[in-house]
């Protein structure tokens, strides 16, 4: 006949095990993992920690008799922090005078405020960079202005410009350190204090006649 007799329906799908942590496993796609474990969600609630890598989320909606079922798979992966986003080395490199004044507190990469005092003779000073590979620029702003923009290739170092220091004033720098995606940055703040001179030893007396 011109016409095929209907295909038999497939049987309804079974209803999902119990969630538990004796539950199988999230079904995984080549590259990716399964993500969260077997566990129920509210709608709106928080899921578990994002891991570090591709990761698999699955959102199951089920009929009002469990008998139909449809899944969605998003799948999210989390990139690694980028090593780029910061400085290895920092430091205050004054024109003129001893190097180099000292940070308050010590530098570590990972602490974004410093402060530091030059003493009165030293009018100007630069600031001296270490980067990591991954780095792609290191930008200085003094108050909403920008100094000095510094590109890096590879693991490297540079110099900013000299910048004059008004006496007994204090000067913020803000240095905006950009990985290589472009997106990551890291934000250090310096407040650089010149302090004024000491003052002169008073003139011995006159002798006496």
């Amino acid at each position: 006949p011109p016409w095929a007799p209907p295909s038999p329906r497939p049987p309804p799908p079974r209803p999902p095990p119990p969630y538990g942590p004796n539950s199988p496993p999230f079904p995984s796609f080549p590259g990716f993992v399964g993500g969260f474990g077997r566990k129920l969600l509210d709608s709106g609630a928080w899921s578990g920690p994002v891991e570090v890598g591709p990761n698999l989320i699955i959102v199951e909606v089920f009929s009002a008799n469990r008998a139909m079922s449809l899944s969605y798979y998003v799948h999210v992966i989390r990139r690694s922090p980028p090593s780029g986003s910061w400085l290895t080395e920092f430091r205050i490199v004054p024109e003129t005078g001893p190097c180099c004044p000292n940070l308050s507190p010590g530098f570590r990469r990972d602490t974004s405020a410093y402060d530091a005092a030059v003493p009165g003779a030293v009018s100007r000073a630069a600031l001296f960079f270490q980067v990591p590979a991954g780095c792609s620029s290191v930008a200085v702003f003094v108050g909403e202005q920008v100094d000095r923009l510094i590109s890096f290739d590879s693991a490297s170092s540079g110099t900013s410009r000299y910048w004059n220091l008004d006496m007994g004033t204090q000067t913020q720098f803000r240095i905006v350190v950009t990985a290589e995606d472009t997106i990551s940055s890291w934000v250090y703040l310096l407040n650089l204090t010149r302090h004024f001179p000491p003052p002169s030893p008073p003139s011995p007396p006159p002798p006496v006649p």
